[in-house]
């Protein structure tokens, strides 16, 4: 009787998880101010004449800097010069009287210096250069002013005179130091333009002609237009003032005669482009001197029709499944073109499959839900046929088969409705592919390439397999060359890593887990240390999202409870990479026969069944993660699974708010319990249901697990028993929103002998 016990309760599954990390970054002190130097340097002045002077200060990390305003200045000899450290004024100097000074720029104890000659000639009179010039609207011109002394001396005074334009509405003028002087042309007219020092004022006379023209701009630039077809052209003129003009009917048009296209210059459809033959010319547009050009190319005659291809197409959910469709262009003259990269594609249904326009991948749809969409392609005005893509999603239910039926050992493959009100399960053209003994549960790698299985093998509790399959394009299972690998004894849960190429088999007999890495081609190898000891009777195994930790429930048959180990994976890039180690408290209390183990999509929280029919079990444990990766029961460690009995396994949806348990019940008739995650405190509490559904909810008899579909609409319950030749189902339900599971209108999916394990894949 126990040995029968022992074969029933023989078997789990598990899920996965993540963690983060935290960077803390300081910067570099600031840099200090070693020198200021003081420009411009010896420095002779009429008096009566002002100069700006600049201090620039030089720092510890090479750099400089303008400190004008932010230094003391001063003047050694008042008397000759002064010098302003008011804030808007900081460094302007007066030339006082004759002789010579030292001014100097300070901060802190640090200075600079330079030597300010003072000069008592007088200013006699000033000139302005060049004389009377003549620019165009918006253009500029830059004045000089030249002061002649009574020593008949001549200095550079542009930067110290003040600059007027007298009639502002024709042009304006700079005062800036460093613009000083530079005028531009506002209007047509003239203006006087003076520049005045101390009293002395010297003129001279600028006049604004209209803007002139500066370049043609010819559009659509680069134009492409098919044989015999017409492109018109438009010529914009840019002055001088930044204004634009149409001179499409103003410029002269070429080529006008050729063998690739023409231009036409005559009055009404100036600037129209005729293609003649294949090919590419230069178009220009001359007005004067000025020529604007713009290459046009002509394509073979014209579009008449796009066809698509391929007309249909199924596809998996994800970009690595991107299905690439073709435009084909039919032109007038019975010659075709890929034009592909030219049209607009769209998707009908955009929620099942969306389809690029984007350069480098247009054309290519990528699935997103299951469905059917429709693909077409349109290009100046013309649409294509319709093409027919439909987007399908898979899921994978292995069958134990403990009773040991001949070629009963195998794993039945789906295809998920198409019909997004439907979810139902089809079983595949080939509806099972053949595995090792008694496979009792399946996961598949991070790409989406692979599945594995892992095989309990009653008939051998020393040594069970691992399957390893490749996913074809339409989802079925290809057995990889190898087609298995060696585990321990009684394989029960298995997990992929979803950051790093590993996978991890919890071995139910030899108290173990086998540890492998993923090579190439979806081969499984041993790791180095090939397998990591457990508690007793290892049931599942569960990894955060991050791959950063792992947690083996250990089922410890027949014992009063069980217990949940606890491990750090060793990361990439280590010689160990993938390793488990176990933690400095390597394992934590569980309730009675912890059967599955679940860590959250946001890698806080943890949670195990407890299967057994009795006051320790009936029950899930939960888990808060601490920072070292370790578990802690939550304030309230444990919640009744009551009325449901014997609760097998548990599983979250992608939100992390919904949590699915099936409940075996005894052999009675079977349910499934929703519970809602607090998103605070990770805690459990039974769902209140919204009416007319019920919670829980009825599946067939001794349901195990629960899996979800890649769009989180459906969910699907194995229902493993009664243990005899009887075919049996895969319950089938919708989701609400709310997290609500109902019976599909579909009846419960066909499955194999004795149904354990589930899993879907997009």
């Amino acid at each position: 009787m126990k040995a029968a016990l022992l074969l029933c309760f023989a078997g789990l599954i598990a899920g996965c998880g993540f963690s983060s990390n935290s960077i803390s970054i300081v910067g570099p002190a600031p840099p200090t101010l070693t020198s200021i130097s003081v420009a411009p340097a010896n420095l002779t002045l009429h008096v009566g004449a002002t100069r700006q002077f600049i201090a620039t200060g030089s720092y510890s990390d090479g750099s400089q800097q303008n400190i004008t305003a932010s230094v003391t200045w001063s003047s050694a000899a008042a008397t000759v010069a002064s010098i302003n450290s008011t804030a808007g004024n900081n460094g302007i100097a007066t030339a006082v009287g004759a002789g010579s000074t030292t001014i100097t720029a300070a901060s802190g104890t640090l200075s600079g210096s330079t030597t300010f000659n003072v000069t008592s000639v007088t200013l006699v009179t000033i000139g302005v250069t060049p004389a009377a010039p003549t620019i165009a609207k918006g253009t500029t011109q830059q004045f000089t002013a030249t002061g002649v002394y009574s020593d008949n001396t001549t200095q550079n005074l542009t930067n110290l005179v003040t600059w007027h334009a007298v009639n502002p509405a024709v042009a304006s003028i700079t005062t800036a130091l460093g613009s000083g002087g530079l005028a531009t042309g506002v209007a047509p007219g003239t203006t006087q333009i003076t520049a005045s020092l101390g009293g002395v004022i010297g003129s001279t006379n600028l006049t604004v002609t209209a803007a002139v023209l500066v370049s043609i701009a010819v559009t659509p630039a680069n134009a492409s237009i098919a044989k015999l077809t017409t492109q018109q052209l438009t010529a914009t003129g840019t002055y001088t003032d930044a204004s634009t003009q149409d001179l499409t009917t103003m410029v002269t048009w070429a080529p006008t005669a050729g063998a690739i296209a023409t231009v036409s210059n005559t009055a009404g459809s100036q600037g129209l482009a005729s293609a003649l033959s294949p090919g590419t010319v230069t178009v220009t547009a001359t007005l004067g001197t000025i020529v604007g050009t713009t290459p046009l190319t002509v394509t073979p005659a014209t579009l008449v029709s796009i066809d698509v291809a391929p007309i249909t197409a199924t596809i998996r959910i994800g970009a690595t499944h991107a299905q690439q469709y073709i435009a084909t262009g039919h032109y007038s003259d019975l010659t075709t073109q890929d034009i592909t990269t030219s049209v607009t594609w769209n998707s009908a249904t955009a929620t099942t499959a969306t389809i690029s326009n984007a350069a480098g991948s247009n054309g290519k749809a990528t699935g997103l839900a299951p469905g059917t969409t429709t693909i077409t392609a349109a290009l100046n005005g013309i649409t294509s046929n319709s093409a027919t893509l439909t987007v399908v999603a898979f899921a994978y239910a292995v069958n134990i088969n403990t009773f040991n039926a001949a070629n009963a050992s195998n794993l039945s493959q789906y295809i998920i409705g198409t019909n997004a009100t439907n979810g139902a399960l089809s079983l595949m053209t080939t509806p099972t592919v053949a595995t090792g003994p008694n496979p009792y549960s399946l996961t598949t790698d991070s790409s989406g390439q692979f599945v594995y299985v892992a095989n309990y093998d009653k008939s051998n509790p020393a040594m069970g397999s691992v399957s390893q399959f490749a996913i074809g394009a339409d989802g079925s299972l290809t057995p990889l060359s190898t087609p298995s690998v060696a585990a321990g004894g009684g394989p029960n849960g298995i997990v992929a890593n979803a950051t790093a190429p590993n996978v991890y088999v919890a071995n139910y007999n030899s108290n173990d887990v086998s540890q492998y890495l993923i090579l190439a081609g979806g081969f499984l190898t041993p790791l180095g240390t090939p397998t990591m000891a457990t508690g007793s009777n290892p049931a599942s195994i569960a990894l955060t999202p991050a791959g950063k930790y792992a947690y083996v429930a250990n089922n410890n048959f027949g014992g009063a409870v069980g217990s949940v180990s606890q491990y750090s994976i060793d990361a990439l890039g280590t010689p160990t990479a993938g390793s488990l180690r176990p933690l400095s408290t390597p394992t934590v209390p569980a309730g009675a026969w912890p059967n599955d183990i679940v860590v959250d999509p946001s890698g806080r929280f943890v949670y195990v069944v407890n299967s057994n029919d009795n006051a320790s079990g009936n029950s899930i444990s939960q888990y808060t993660i601490q920072p070292d990766g370790s578990l802690m029961p939550m304030g309230t460690p444990t919640v009744t699974t009551l009325p449901g009995r014997e609760p097998w396994s548990i599983t979250l949806d992608a939100t992390g708010r919904n949590a699915y348990v099936p409940n075996r019940n005894h052999g009675a008739a079977g349910t499934v319990t929703h519970y809602i995650v607090d998103a605070t405190t990770g805690a459990l509490t039974l769902a209140v249901a919204v009416a007319p559904a019920t919670n829980p909810v009825a599946t067939g008899t001794g349901p195990s697990f629960v899996a979800i579909d890649p769009s989180g609409g459906f969910a699907y319950a194995t229902n493993r028993y009664p243990v005899d030749a009887t075919p049996h189902t895969i319950s089938q339900y919708s989701i609400a929103p709310n997290g609500d599971l109902a019976p599909l209108p579909a009846p419960p999916a066909t499955a194999g002998a004795q149904p354990t394990g589930i899993i879907t894949s997009r």
